[in-house]
């Protein structure tokens, strides 16, 4: 039997809107946590075998909102640090558009080859790819047919995904993942991305 893994990405944040939040830690905002409320609902069958997050806030507290919303104790919740945004370092809380100007040199060779180049300060995708590879290594290994919600971020879900579907780096960023939605994978199989509500019966 082969694990259904869901990946969720967190609920809008209180910041974030066209800024660089990595490791930068703000907690979800209202809108967040209602967007949250509504997939929460879209779950029927019993709950998941196991819920994961990654250990930043606008993540752990989408992921307690779930688990509420399920009947499971959000002591139940398992943080890992393995599922957190990519670092974007000295950039950190910076809008893009002014890290574009005001850092021009740096941020086009990183734009330019975001597969090899990391940015000032932080993390590179090789970084990203290997810590949440080394999570669902751990987790495939695990015991085998369980139904598994994980909590994670734009950066970490693409990562997973393009590991999981063998998916060709330089297609991950053309995905679209909104917040609130959730994408499934089964094994080494993509079974959907960016769906708005969870499936109503495992795939």
């Amino acid at each position: 039997m082969i694990t259904h893994v869901f990946l969720v990405r967190h609920g809008l944040a209180e910041r974030g809107g066209g800024c660089a939040v990595g490791h930068l830690d703000p907690p979800l905002s209202d809108e967040g946590a209602a967007s949250v409320r509504r997939l929460a609902a879209s779950w029927q069958g019993p709950p998941p075998d196991a819920v994961f997050a990654s250990d930043l806030r606008r993540a752990s507290e989408t992921a307690r909102l779930l688990a509420e919303a399920w009947g499971l104790s959000v002591e139940a919740v398992e943080a890992d640090a393995r599922l957190r945004e990519m670092s974007f370092g000295e950039w950190e809380g910076r809008p893009w558009k002014e890290i574009e100007t005001a850092d021009a040199a740096r941020f086009a060779a990183w734009s330019g080859s975001w597969w090899s180049t990391r940015a000032p300060g932080g993390e590179g995708y090789p970084d990203l790819a290997s810590r949440v590879q080394s999570w669902l290594t751990d987790l495939l290994a695990g015991p085998p047919g369980r139904t598994v919600v994980a909590v994670a971020h734009d950066g970490s879900i693409r990562a997973l995904l393009a590991q999981a579907g063998d998916l060709p780096r330089e297609k991950i960023f053309h995905l679209q993942l909104d917040h609130a939605h959730v994408s499934g994978i089964f094994g080494n199989k993509v079974l959907f991305v960016n769906a708005a509500r969870f499936p109503a019966t495992p795939i």
